[in-house]
């Protein structure tokens, strides 16, 4: 009988342990659960993060581009300026005539003409 008792005893414990692993393994699957979850989400904010700065360098890229156009435009409009200065200006010189210019213009072709 005391045999008995004690296996008895014996299969009690065993069962009490494997009902805290079974709680355990749940626990721990919930927790698994849960950094799936958030792995998850991590993921889609970072993808959107990535997709939303793609977006913002073809957005600053395109402006750059834009400016650097309107530049080199510019660059084209003062050099036909100051072409059609010199031009103008020879002309003036051989026939001795006087061109007729406002001060601050000339200033400007000089500085440009350096």
């Amino acid at each position: 009988m005391a045999e008995n008792e004690k296996a008895l005893n014996q299969l009690n414990d065993c069962n009490l342990q494997v009902v805290k692993l079974e709680q355990e393994k749940r626990s721990l699957e919930l927790q698994n659960a849960r950094f799936q979850d958030d792995m998850s989400a991590l993921t889609t904010e970072t993808k959107l993060t990535l997709a939303e700065q793609t977006a913002r360098y073809n957005s600053l890229q395109a402006l750059f581009q834009t400016q650097k156009d309107v530049l080199d435009m510019l660059k084209v409009s003062i050099s036909e300026a100051l072409n059609n200065y010199k031009l103008a200006k020879m002309r003036a010189d051989n026939n001795g005539s006087e061109m007729m210019i406002s001060p601050d213009l000339e200033q400007l072709y000089k500085i440009l003409d350096q």
